[in-house]
């Protein structure tokens, strides 16, 4: 499959955190949760703006639908968090990749960054 990805896991433009992510209006005009991949992983990967994938590493996994975009450097995935995930397709955010403990610096949170694969999620 290629090098694991660095997920990167900023702001959603739609909620404010988690907050409002509940509100039937925002999550409409959220749609789908997105995972935005360079062109070059994606052509390595043979995956195309609108394919499902399983973001996924060794501790879980969330459903995106894959944007090919230049926005994000070559080696880098990105989807943003907030979304509640009994709320979510497939009942899992970003957060279900996350390790949980605390980072070597500050002993914060590591949720902003990690390892991921992307796996094609079987068309039905």
């Amino acid at each position: 499959m290629g090098d694991r990805l660095t997920l990167i896991t900023p702001a959603a433009h739609t909620f404010l955190n988690s907050t409002f992510a509940n509100n039937p209006e925002l999550l409409r005009r959220a749609k789908e949760p997105v995972v935005l991949v360079n062109p070059a992983d994606a052509a390595a990967r043979g995956l195309s703006t609108g394919r499902r994938v399983r973001v996924v590493n060794h501790n879980g996994y969330f459903l995106a639908d894959v944007e090919v975009s230049d926005r994000v450097a070559k080696g880098v995935v990105a989807s943003p968090k907030g979304r509640w995930p009994k709320l979510t397709t497939g009942g899992a955010n970003p957060n279900a990749v996350v390790d949980e403990r605390d980072a070597d610096m500050g002993k914060g949170a590591v949720y902003h960054d990690n390892l991921v694969e992307l796996e094609l999620e079987p068309l039905v």
